[in-house]
């Protein structure tokens, strides 16, 4: 394709990344939202830390197939999978991940607590 040609389409290219760079800051906002509600949730089952982690957390990295991790930590066991649950049916259209902060391998929590955003 002459380079005249290719010229001619960079400006319709550029403008549907754009928008799609928009689209994906909107999603990143409604999953920031979402985490937020479900931290609210998960105080209430005794959770006296909730922290953000992974990829929705950092600005770049965000894609489709993101999801939403939470670390927690001070809710009883036996509240665990109760709470996960009530969590999950606040986020709309996003997976959920739940992780007990006391219960997760120590090289996963060493990242949540470095990198993690507290909520």
């Amino acid at each position: 394709m002459p380079d005249e040609t290719f010229a001619e389409y960079l400006p319709g290219i550029k403008r549907r990344w754009l928008e799609e760079q928009r689209g994906w800051q909107v999603r990143r906002e409604r999953a920031w939202a979402s985490a937020h509600r479900a931290a609210d949730v998960l105080r209430r089952f005794g959770a006296t830390r909730v922290i953000a982690f992974g990829s929705f957390t950092r600005a770049g990295v965000f894609d489709a197939r993101s999801d939403i991790d939470l670390a927690e930590e001070g809710i009883p066991i036996a509240k665990f999978w109760r709470a996960s649950a009530d969590a999950a049916a606040v986020v709309g259209d996003f997976e959920l991940d739940v992780v007990d902060l006391q219960e997760c391998q120590s090289a996963l929590r060493a990242v949540i607590l470095r990198e993690g955003v507290f909520l």
